[in-house]
């Protein structure tokens, strides 16, 4: 689930055009959800046709039902250039759901380690990209996550 109202056609190409979530064993797990509105929706329409990725992108426009679209997802992630403190995060917290999002505006103060931080975007897009895929690869693959946690614990 990924709420927006601005700047998502440049968030969407950097997020689903990466060679990195292009991988079929992520996609197979993988549906996007993307509800907002905005002066760019008809291009990330045509951007989710271009890519190929029609049937796992489902751009929705305008909804007032997010909070149900939160209840209906498994992870939150809201890749951003920009943003105050979006209402759409802390509902998603609420709900006890893996939270997604990137280090802008007073986002990471809202967070409050509640969540996965992303790089920002504005210093480093390809960091924040690589996290991004490798943190969804985990939650999607969540015995990779045990294993790992496992691994790492008989390290120590």
């Amino acid at each position: 689930m990924a709420p927006d109202r601005s700047q998502a056609a440049k968030k969407l190409h950097d997020v689903l055009a990466s060679q990195q979530l292009t991988v079929p064993k992520v996609w197979d797990k993988l549906f996007f959800v993307w509800a907002g509105a905005g002066e760019r929706e008809q291009e990330i329409r045509m951007l989710v046709s271009q890519l190929g990725l029609a049937s796992k992108v489902h751009v929705l426009g305008n909804r007032q039902d997010i909070a149900d679209l939160i209840d209906a997802s498994d992870i939150f992630v809201l890749p951003s250039y920009t943003e105050g403190i979006p209402l759409s995060i802390m509902e998603a917290m609420a709900k006890k759901m893996p939270v997604i999002v990137s280090a802008v505006g007073g986002i990471p103060e809202a967070l409050d380690h509640a969540g996965i931080l992303l790089p920002d975007p504005n210093v480093n897009k390809a960091d924040a990209v690589s996290v991004l895929v490798a943190m969804i690869e985990l939650l999607a693959f969540p015995q990779v996550l045990l294993a790992t946690v496992f691994f790492s614990a008989s390290l120590i």
